[in-house]
């Protein structure tokens, strides 16, 4: 059935002469205000928002503070740490640390692979 330029389903159950399918080719089609979109903006603007409850208030500040006491806390631990007695081997003289450091700098002994070795043999 067709009225006013709308499309409505048909139903083949449903005679064409029913009442309903008469009235509803009747009705006019739904159109909205040419003011519609600037009434809703403006009930959007208008409607007031809830105030945030304390709880979510306490909550957004969690994190920038507990980020902040872990810097503070790093930056205290810096501080500490350049405030402390030098190791023992630092108060060498310095042939003295390089005799310390020269079994360090000894070659390694030479390490054949073999395909056993490789091999886990």
């Amino acid at each position: 059935m067709r009225a006013a330029g709308v499309e409505y389903p048909v139903n083949d159950d449903i005679p064409e002469n029913d009442a309903l399918w008469r009235l509803l080719g009747k009705s006019r089609p739904p159109s909205a205000s040419p003011f519609f979109a600037r009434n809703v903006l403006r009930e959007i603007r208008q409607t007031r928002p809830t105030p945030a409850p304390p709880l979510h208030a306490l909550l957004r500040w969690l994190a920038p503070a507990a980020y902040t006491l872990l810097a503070l806390g790093f930056l205290a631990t810096l501080q500490q740490g350049s405030q402390t007695e030098p190791p023992a081997s630092a108060s060498l003289e310095p042939p003295a640390q390089f005799e310390a450091l020269a079994d360090l700098l000894d070659p390694l002994p030479p390490v054949e692979f073999t395909p056993a070795h490789l091999a886990g043999l």
